[in-house]
């Protein structure tokens, strides 16, 4: 009896072997649907609805997206507004960043630069992209991260 104890325990033993120990998965990337949009500020996931406006004067095309914190913050309306200009005669990717403003309470509380950024169309017509802007320099480094607005329709 225990002969067969034993020779049971060891055949457990030897199937249970070794296994490495697997890393978690990284979270899922935000699901951003139509109309919405998406980015970290300071390490404060942030979700939006979004909207466009594209205006056109002289050559010039200007697109501006507005992220709109969704739930609002107790401290009063906030939303993000992104700034993008391309010749009239360019293709929708040659957007190029004029600027990122934060605004608080109807105010622009602060305007920064843009490091990265993707401006595309979908087939009905709405843009969708990316961007982050990470402005180290400042006294107080003010960071937006993992920025996305998908199928924003003017």
């Amino acid at each position: 009896m225990h002969l067969r104890l034993l020779l049971s325990a060891a055949l457990l033993f030897s199937t249970m072997g070794c296994s490495k120990k697997e890393d978690p998965a990284p979270p899922p990337a935000p699901s951003v649907g139509r109309n919405e949009g998406h980015y970290v500020y300071n390490g404060r996931p942030t979700d939006c609805t979004a909207t466009a406006l594209v205006q056109s004067s002289i050559g010039v095309d200007v697109l501006t997206l507005v992220l709109t914190t969704k739930p609002q913050p107790a401290t009063g309306p906030e939303a993000l507004r992104l700034i993008f200009r391309k010749d009239s005669n360019r293709p929708v990717s040659g957007y190029t960043p004029v600027q990122l403003q934060r605004v608080v309470n109807g105010m622009v509380e602060a305007s920064y630069g843009v490091n990265s950024w993707s401006v595309t169309t979908s087939p009905s017509g709405g843009y969708s992209g990316t961007f982050s802007s990470n402005n180290s320099y400042l006294p107080i480094p003010v960071s937006f991260t993992d920025g996305t607005f998908t199928d924003v329709r003017p």
